[in-house]
């Protein structure tokens, strides 16, 4: 059971959950209350999906969050379960995360995960499932994913319903069809019901316009009155008449969208606490638009001059975080500017007592506060000892302003993100509050994950990457890992019986990871380094990423970067060189051939076509044989398989030539296989 949910568990599956808020005192009861919204009725006998839409801002998420625990929707619930057991289950889709929870894999993942844990005894028909995953260590995928939950339902028909709610479908990082019909294929159960939101984009309106719907901005409205009332209590007791008018005037001017409610009543406060008097606090909301971005224009343009270098730095560390960023980023970030190789020079000092003043920590947020323009705010994350301060933006749409706001990179042109990132989380690393061994090890272990997760961004962008972060990064690692200092530390999360294990190296990491900058830093100034590795072979960690590097994504939403795969066959790694129970070559065609059957055009979209060709090229053998779906099948075969209708022999042919070619002594070999590369697609930017 352990094994199974650890294989679900993905990097931040509950990260958007934490950081959605709580709704506010007595607010949302008109969903259970109000006579003309069917979602009661549909909680106690509808079976097809309910869709919550509205627009950006109107507190969607919080809405799905309110209703998915609360009691009477529970109740309701069990009035439509009858004597069977009752399930319910959550998801929030996160567009500002990695692609694990913006995904339909993570989504099922997590789902999937919460069923078990509630029901433990539904693990059974999980198991098939599993085994084959288990057996083939790859990440689950989303026919395996889709097969575990069918037969979880098809089990439990006789003995248990399911409710499912799923937030924010048009955060969704894949295909909307895929997502939706799988859906309303599950809805068809008479023991499923699934409750939806989203903004209300055409593909989600059309595929839903059948279903029970509310649009949420046209219920808000006096939600928003109770939040501005119970906010604006000092200025009800000393003016109730202009107060009256000016919580009309928020709620007037929000337009269903409860964001802006937020922003006009912390406006009014600042301004009270500034002793204004009520009738300017009336002229100050009248500049404010009701349209969010303009409002967030506004923001920007409000932040004192003296703040835009360091707020444009917040703001695009922010745009460029995968993930919420503890609040100490942004003091690194800013020592960094003023010195900017500070980090590559700082000592390591195990110090918890600087972390345990909470003064510094106040004095990073009212710094983040003020030049964050508002679009910034801190939230505590309790499940992080030893980083619980974070920073997010104040509401997703936030960061759709962001990105298109020129503002950021005319007050601070010569800004990296994420490289900024990278200095700063090594800084973090290196300051380390000596806590517990297992607690420090695991902090270790995420902020090296995420340090190589921004390099990656960097060295996509055109190549830019600081690579002497990464070489500090790994002495870093190396003098902090007392607790397994037998093999090199990246060989830490490596299960002992692998044959990989022990015999894993920081440049295998970075081809993994995919640092191209670094990579070639290697290849200039040590290339000896690619022909001592013992264990598996580098060739093998380009075409094949570990599920740990993949963040539990499956492979087929990793594109092979054809610049590094060119790059090491330059340096005359061989496709066919062996380890474990077969070769290189033969490893990457029994990953591809499975998937490009099921799945027609993948091939192309993860650059496997690409690469296969490039193998070819470097004489990679064309005698081999595999057995798929009990048959075996020559190369052609294989290759025919996997291309489909991109396959022609005189692919093939061309291969050959180019092969021919390339032997003959003209230039060196990594040069020549530079230009084969750019020639066959150049770097992947996706």
């Amino acid at each position: 059971m352990h094994d199974i949910l650890e294989s679900l568990s993905f990097g931040g599956m509950v990260d958007r959950y934490k950081a959605i808020p709580q709704a506010h005192t007595s607010t949302f009861r008109w969903i259970f209350e109000a006579p003309d919204i069917p979602f009661v009725p549909w909680l106690k006998t509808g079976n097809e999906i309910f869709w919550l839409n509205g627009k950006m801002g109107s507190g969607k998420s919080t809405l799905m969050k309110y209703i998915a625990h609360h009691p009477r929707t529970e109740a309701a619930l069990r009035t439509w379960a009858g004597p069977k057991k009752l399930v319910t289950a959550s998801y929030y889709f996160w567009s500002d995360a990695r692609q694990g929870q913006k995904s339909h894999e993570g989504m099922l993942r997590r789902i999937i995960a919460q069923v078990l844990t509630r029901l433990p005894d539904l693990i059974e028909p999980v198991k098939p499932v599993w085994g084959r995953v288990h057996q083939t260590k790859e990440p689950w995928n989303l026919e395996d994913l889709t097969r575990a939950l069918d037969a979880i339902i098809e089990y439990s028909l006789s003995s248990t319903t399911f409710c499912f709610f799923i937030d924010g479908l048009d955060a969704n990082g894949g295909h909307f069809n895929v997502l939706l019909d799988s859906l309303s294929r599950l809805a068809l159960n008479t023991t499923v019901k699934i409750c939806t939101s989203s903004r209300p984009i055409n593909q989600i309106e059309d595929h839903f316009q059948h279903c029970p719907t509310i649009k949420l901005q046209d219920f808000t409205r006096p939600d928003m009155e109770r939040y501005a009332a119970d906010s604006l209590t000092f200025l009800i007791e000393h003016d109730p008449k202009n107060a009256t008018l000016i919580i009309s005037q928020i709620v007037e001017r929000a337009q269903g969208i409860f964001y802006y409610a937020y922003l006009a009543v912390q406006e009014v406060i600042r301004r009270m606490e500034n002793g204004n008097p009520s009738f300017y606090l009336q002229r100050r909301l009248d500049v404010f638009l009701p349209d969010l971005m303009p409002m967030f224009e506004r923001a920007m343009h409000q932040i004192a001059p003296v703040y835009r270098a360091s707020a444009a730095c917040y703001l695009q560390i922010q745009l460029a975080s995968i993930r919420p960023l503890p609040v100490e980023i942004f003091e690194a970030a800013e020592r960094h500017l003023q010195e900017p190789d500070f980090v590559l020079h700082m000592q390591i000092s195990l110090d918890i007592e600087q972390w345990k003043k909470e003064p510094r920590r106040k004095t990073i947020e009212r710094r983040i506060n003020s030049h964050g323009g508002g679009l910034l705010e801190v939230q505590t994350d309790d499940s992080d000892i030893v980083f619980p301060k974070k920073v997010a933006f104040v509401h997703a749409s936030a960061r759709d302003f962001l990105a298109n706001a020129n503002q950021l990179y005319l007050w601070a042109p010569s800004i990296h993100a994420e490289e900024l990132i990278c200095h700063s989380l090594l800084a973090l690393i290196k300051q380390l509050p000596g806590t517990r061994p297992e607690i420090l090890e695991k902090t270790l272990a995420h902020l090296t994950r995420d340090i190589l997760l921004y390099a990656q961004e960097c060295g996509r962008r055109e190549g830019k990457l600081d690579t002497r972060i990464l070489d500090e990064l790994d002495r870093v690692n190396t003098l902090l890992d007392t607790a397994h200092a037998v093999f090199h530390w990246t060989n830490n999360t490596i299960p002992v019986e692998s044959f990989e294990y022990g015999h894993k190296t920081f440049l295998a990491l970075a081809i993994e990871y995919r640092l191209v900058p670094f990579v070639e830093k290697v290849a200039n100034t040590k290339p000896d380094l690619f022909n001592i590795k013992q264990g598996r072979p580098y060739l093998d960690y380009v075409l094949r990423p570990s599920e740990a590097v993949l963040g539990r994504v499956p492979t087929d939403m990793y594109p092979i970067d054809i610049t590094l795969l060119g790059l090491l066959l330059g340096l005359r790694l061989d496709p066919n060189e062996k380890f474990h129970d077969g070769t290189v070559w033969g490893a990457f065609l029994r990953l591809c051939l499975p998937r490009t059957t099921t799945t027609p055009g993948l091939a192309k979209q993860c650059k496997w076509d690409d690469a296969i060709k490039l193998l070819l090229i470097a004489g990679a053998d064309q005698d081999i044989t595999l057995v798929f779906n009990g048959k075996g099948m020559g190369f052609h075969q294989i290759f025919r398989a996997i291309l489909g209708e991109d396959y022609s022999p005189k692919l093939l042919q061309d291969m050959e030539r180019i092969r021919e070619e390339r032997s003959r002594p003209s230039g060196s070999s990594r040069s020549r296989w530079k230009r084969l590369t750019t020639y066959l697609g150049g770097r992947d930017k996706s």
